[in-house]
């Protein structure tokens, strides 16, 4: 790890997987950095990446936090291929960097919050955490600041992007984001769960509701992070 100053505002820089990639010093707790230094962050969904991952495949990334999942994706199936999707506003200029230093090419970078599609209005309000994998729309302790950011629904994304394979790390909005039908072309998913929030009911619906969409658990935990492929 080593730091240095981008712009106006001092970054960490860590190696994971042989990719380099910045992160906000601000954006960062002690316990999410030492994570990252031993190599932990995000270890269950770049593995599945890694494994499920083709070269012609599309990806869309949703929650993208820093870009370290898109931007191991972007070495398989090529930066052109790869859509990231982040609520935090201050994490979008790291993404497009982290993407951009490691593979040829940026991939798109889209500004937003995944909001179930019965959602109504064109923002939503985040709160933003002091460590960027805790701000969410679901979660918002008052102490956190507040922002309104777009709201993306998941069928439009896909409309526009036509992924075939699709990674969820949202901070719990998955609880509204997957009981709605998930359109046909996506094959693939790998889904970080936060039952703690929403409940063990709750939870329960959605597996079903996977399965009932004909995807089918190939690797994980479904407590945790989870890779699904349907037929």
């Amino acid at each position: 790890m080593s730091q240095t100053d981008v712009g106006n505002g001092q970054v960490e820089c860590f190696d994971l997987d042989n990719v380099i990639f910045e992160v906000p010093s601000a954006a960062l707790s002690d316990q999410l950095r030492e994570r990252l230094k031993a190599g932990l962050f995000e270890r269950h969904e770049r593995k599945f990446i890694k494994d499920l991952l083709r070269p012609g495949d599309r990806f869309l990334d949703l929650g993208a936090g820093v870009g370290l999942v898109s931007t191991v994706a972007a070495r398989i199936v090529g930066s052109e291929n790869v859509v990231a999707v982040e609520a935090n506003p201050t994490l979008l200029r790291s993404i497009r960097r982290n993407i951009r230093l490691n593979t040829a090419q940026g991939a798109k970078v889209i500004h937003g919050a995944v909001v179930g599609e019965d959602f109504r209005g064109g923002e939503v309000e985040l709160a933003l955490a002091g460590a960027f994998w805790s701000s969410s729309i679901i979660l918002k302790p008052k102490e956190n600041t507040r922002v309104q950011v777009p709201a993306k629904k998941l069928s439009r994304l896909v409309a526009a992007h036509q992924p075939n394979v699709v990674t969820m790390d949202v901070e719990g909005a998955e609880v509204d984001i997957l009981p709605a039908p998930i359109p046909d072309i996506v094959r693939t998913m790998v889904i970080e769960f936060h039952p703690h929030i929403y409940g063990a009911a709750r939870h329960k619906n959605l597996l079903a509701g996977l399965k009932a969409q004909g995807f089918h658990l190939i690797d994980g935990d479904e407590n945790q992070v989870a890779a699904y492929r349907r037929d």
